[in-house]
């Protein structure tokens, strides 16, 4: 996996850490389980850590489809001047807001320009407009070839969801020796929850904080929710 100090980059910026980043130094250490990306952090000369759901509602998957179809054009298109065997993994993409103006050309320059600086188990962090992405290079070769993962989850509206991710985040990270911050970003247009809805929200929080208890774990953990409602914090 990467080995780079990713607050020493411009993903620190990122629009989904604002108000939940509180590290020294953060490592992105791939998934924790399926679609949770998980990052080891440090802060204050202490070990903590960050576990990373981002999802989008399955009825906006067309969305989702067409963001995916830009990446992959961008990455199709610099494989075929790069030298090497890459993979190329999204960390994030603001696309609902971006569509219309992204320019997969660009990407793909960026994606070659920095290929170039790369020795085999290098990476780099890739910036471009709102995609961050880790680029890896895992051996030379006279040919090109970039692998492109995503962890976005498509999912189904639903009373319960929220809790449900939520859930699913904290026993992903149960063992985890250390205190983590847990994080759903819902990059839905619509968004999940809405914080106005009284009935709605006491319904999935309570349901959260019931399912919660009977989770043993030996170290605090932070929850926050965020979505175009803002950034709320759940405990």
């Amino acid at each position: 996996m990467a080995i780079m100090n990713l607050v020493k980059t411009e993903f620190r910026k990122a629009a989904f850490w604002n108000g939940v980043l509180q590290a020294d130094e953060l490592y992105y250490q791939g998934y924790c389980a399926d679609k949770i990306q998980f990052y080891k952090s440090v802060r204050n000369g202490e070990p903590c850590g960050y576990a990373v759901a981002h999802i989008v509602c399955r009825d906006e998957d067309f969305i989702w489809a067409a963001a995916k179809d830009i990446i992959d054009r961008a990455v199709k298109q610099a494989a075929v001047t790069v030298r090497g065997i890459y993979t190329f993994e999204l960390l994030i993409f603001e696309a609902q807001d971006e569509l219309k103006t992204f320019n997969y050309d660009e990407l793909a320059q960026v994606l070659v320009n920095t290929s170039r600086s790369l020795k085999s188990g290098e990476a780099a962090l890739i910036k471009y407009s709102s995609v961050y992405g880790i680029f890896l290079k895992l051996v030379e070769e006279s040919w090109g070839k970039i692998t492109y993962k995503t962890s976005v989850e498509l999912a189904v509206r639903k009373p319960k969801l929220m809790s449900a991710q939520f859930i699913r985040l904290l026993k992903a990270i149960a063992a985890k020796p250390y205190p983590v911050t847990v994080l759903v970003n819902d990059l839905s247009a619509k968004p999940f929850t809405d914080p106005n809805n009284c009935d709605e929200e006491k319904i999935w929080r309570d349901e959260l904080m019931l399912k919660c208890a009977k989770i043993p774990v030996e170290h605090n953990r932070r929850l926050f929710l965020r979505d175009r409602h803002g950034l709320r914090a759940l405990g």
